[in-house]
């Protein structure tokens, strides 16, 4: 009997704590419906956020003497200084004039892909149109600021080339006349004796080195 009754007071207070959950059920749906209602209004607050990816490529070197393993290895390392200054100062302004707003170096994620010599770009943006034009206008802006600055430094080599080819023509020149002097006073001594030829060793040697001399300058401007 003690037992019978014992379950029964068990079962008893089960139904009463369902009653009182399915009585209270409707507290819980109102939250979680609640809760759904208000997460959709804060999402669709938020601005939506679009992201544009472009690659671009390194050359390294180009010519029949340089290797492919060399050309691959010099663009690698291009590919790291380039992605560590694609997003200076003077870059950003040239793409904030080009594409006519402003534009932040945080909008701009710039990485290289390991073992190559490419570039990966990534634009975030809130306008999908813009994301893709901010990376392919980033891409060519840096390509033409890298050619204007390896046109001025080809000028300036140029020039310095220039002026030392012009340097070694002067010492070729200057060489060749002091060996013709050499050479003048050798064949004046030789014919002043019928039989016999007396020449000074110190104009032999001055002849030799000069001689030297000139072959070496002829070298040097040749490379």
């Amino acid at each position: 009997m003690e037992s019978d009754l014992e379950e029964r007071s068990s079962l008893e207070s089960i139904m009463q704590y369902v009653q009182i959950l399915w009585h209270w059920a409707w507290v819980l749906v109102l939250a979680a419906a609640i809760a759904g209602v208000i997460a959709y209004v804060l999402t669709n607050k938020q601005t939506r956020m679009y992201q544009a990816t472009t690659m671009a490529m390194v050359n390294g070197a180009s010519g029949s003497s340089i290797d492919t393993y060399s050309s691959l290895y010099i663009g690698q390392q291009l590919a790291t200084t380039y992605a560590s200054t694609m997003l200076a100062g003077p870059v950003m302004e040239a793409v904030s004039s080009r594409v006519g707003f402003p534009v932040s170096a945080g909008q701009f994620n710039i990485q290289t892909v390991s073992n190559t010599s490419l570039i990966r770009v990534t634009v975030t943006d809130s306008d999908p149109e813009r994301a893709a034009l901010l990376a392919n206008t980033l891409i060519s802006v840096f390509s033409e600021q890298v050619l204007v600055d390896q046109s001025t430094r080809y000028a300036e080599l140029k020039s310095s080339l220039e002026a030392e080819i012009a340097n070694i023509d002067n010492q070729i020149i200057g060489a060749q006349e002091k060996l013709a002097v050499v050479e003048a006073r050798l064949a004046e001594k030789s014919t002043l004796y019928t039989g016999e030829t007396t020449v000074d060793a110190a104009d032999l040697l001055a002849k030799s080195q000069y001689q030297t001399t000139i072959s070496q300058f002829q070298q040097s401007r040749a490379y």
